[in-house]
């Protein structure tokens, strides 16, 4: 399900937008299984362009419209976009003539005439998905555009760095250490060990052990050392970055294209928050609520994968990674 009254808010004002249209070229979901059954497009691309974009696209995952200013002085404004990686192969030559004239279109519409792509991975890392049929948009086939490269890990190395956290945060002595100066662990600081799901048990009276190794005053050091170790913070500050640099080329009028591999997971964490520095209307409870089902339900976010509930049923803390990161930064 994916909102229609909210679409159209993104494509018109007062009256239907001369530059953008809703399109039921998905219906039933016949060309992309993880999109809408509509989708926001330039309305001078066909829905016969659309199939051939799609085909040229991650799991037909074409570049769609997420954001757009709700009151704009013309029909000229910026534009979120978001999308799969383009499936350019090892070989030199691959093109989409129709998914060329779908970012053109977007950049005309655009106020300032241009595109900006930004490829949340890094530039080694979308170049060796060229050997898998995927990579990035050739600049030369898209003169209207500027690439750029995040640097943004993958899902698994977020999902390793993510696990590192948890045991930290859930080590024994971890949260007397904080409580007592955010550093080492002493051995003792928490008695009961783990409990159900990794949760620290605690003992003592009043929960906390009274020992002389749990009250020992300790440095910050150590504790953050070991945090800063995990690459959770660098995955947190990477996401952010890219946020903000695509909400400043939005603020200048520019068209913004976001995508990853698959575009369904850096990608909806960065269009997530693009959003939420971009439009205050995101940051009320209903606009939240519209932004999750917007670019995590209808856009095909992998709930159950990303999670952390394996097939077998058994919980995997570290596989909801993806989610818990997009939330933390919310939170701040």
């Amino acid at each position: 399900h994916y909102p229609l009254r909210r679409q159209r808010q993104m494509c018109i004002r007062d009256r239907p937008s001369p530059l953008w249209r809703l399109s039921a070229w998905n219906a039933s979901f016949r060309a992309c299984a993880t999109y809408p059954t509509r989708v926001a497009v330039p309305a001078a691309v066909s829905d016969a362009e659309l199939d051939e974009a799609a085909c040229f696209r991650a799991r037909g995952r074409l570049p769609v419209l997420c954001w757009r200013p709700p009151v704009a002085a013309s029909a000229h404004a910026p534009a979120l976009l978001r999308s799969g990686q383009p499936l350019v192969g090892a070989t030199d030559g691959a093109r989409s003539r129709a998914d060329e004239a779908l970012l053109r279109e977007a950049a005309r519409a655009s106020a300032i005439g241009l595109l900006y792509i930004l490829d949340l991975r890094g530039h080694l890392a979308a170049s060796a998905n060229r050997v898998r049929g995927g990579g990035s948009e050739d600049t030369r086939l898209y003169p209207f555009a500027e690439l750029q490269f995040c640097d943004i890990s993958n899902a698994a190395a977020v999902r390793a760095s993510y696990g590192r956290l948890r045991r930290l945060c859930t080590e024994r002595g971890a949260v007397a250490a904080a409580v007592h100066g955010g550093s080492g662990f002493a051995d003792g600081a928490i008695s009961g060990g783990l409990g159900a799901g990794g949760a620290p048990t605690l003992g003592g009276a009043h929960g906390w052990d009274n020992s002389a190794a749990a009250a020992r005053p300790l440095s910050h050091g150590p504790w953050l050392e070991r945090v800063h170790a995990t690459g959770w913070l660098a995955h947190s500050s990477s996401l952010l970055r890219a946020a903000t640099r695509a909400a400043q080329l939005l603020t200048a009028g520019a068209a913004v294209l976001v995508h990853c591999s698959d575009g369904w997971d850096r990608t909806s964490q960065v269009v997530s928050l693009t959003q939420l520095l971009v439009d205050a209307r995101a940051r009320t409870v209903v606009g939240f609520a519209s932004l999750v089902e917007r670019e995590w339900c209808a856009m095909g976010f992998r709930f159950r994968d990303r999670a952390g509930l394996a097939r077998s049923g058994v919980d995997d803390p570290s596989g909801a990674a993806g989610a818990a990161g997009g939330l933390s930064l919310i939170h701040i």
